[in-house]
This record gives C-alpha cells, sequence and structure tokens, in this order.
C-alpha cells in the first residue's frame, strides 16, 4: 500500500471505519497486495459484505481477501465493525448482502462450526 492509500485507510478509520492490516505470505517485497490476490488462492475471501443493526451499518459493503500463511490484523476503535466481520466468517452472522467464500467454497448460509 502506498502513502496515499495509508492516508485514506487512516481516514476511514478515524471517521469510525476498521483498519485492515495484512502483511503477505512473502516477505520479498513482491507478495500480494490487498484485495488484488486471485479468488483461486484466497484462504477467506469476504465479497461485498454488510450487516446492519435497525439503521446502522456494522459492516458497509467490504470486500477483502486472505490468503494462505498471510498475518491479518482488524484494527479500530469501539463499534466500528471488527467483531461483527469475525462473528460473520465464523458463520454466527448472516450477511444482508455479500458473500462469503472460504477456500472458493462459498459459506454465506452455512451454519457454524
Amino acid at each position: 500500500m502506498n502513502i496515499d492509500g495509508i492516508g485514506k485507510w487512516l481516514g476511514r478509520w478515524r471517521n469510525g471505519a476498521p483498519l485492515l492490516l495484512k502483511k503477505p505470505a512473502t516477505d520479498d517485497g513482491h507478495g500480494p497486495t490487498a484485495g488484488t490476490m486471485p479468488d483461486a488462492t484466497a484462504v477467506i475471501s469476504l465479497r461485498n459484505v454488510s450487516r446492519r443493526y435497525g439503521e446502522r451499518a456494522a459492516v458497509d459493503d467490504l470486500s477483502l481477501t486472505i490468503g494462505a500463511g498471510e498475518f491479518f490484523s482488524l484494527l479500530g476503535p469501539s463499534g466500528c465493525g471488527k467483531t461483527t466481520t469475525l462473528r460473520l466468517i465464523a458463520g454466527f452472522e448472516r450477511p444482508q448482502s455479500g458473500r462469503i467464500l472460504m477456500q472458493g467454497h462459498d459459506l454465506t448460509e452455512a451454519p457454524p462450526h
């Protein structure tokens, strides 16, 4: 992520959006960057996922891809959607829109395991 990208993320974080941090599986500077990894190599992929509680959007149109061996963190202030995102991935919550894929399999409607 270049310096402009970091500035945009920090601006969104200050406004209540979570900050997503990823370290590529390869540390040679040529590894995949956020959102550009092909789905074939993705372990977890969220596509345009949204979850609302009444009028409040806990997660709003979130798309992200996490590859095998990557170190991934969700950082942000209280109420920005970190826990809701994890609950969506685990199947404890259902998104109102979007898809959740694990190794290419659509788990959007699958029960928690």
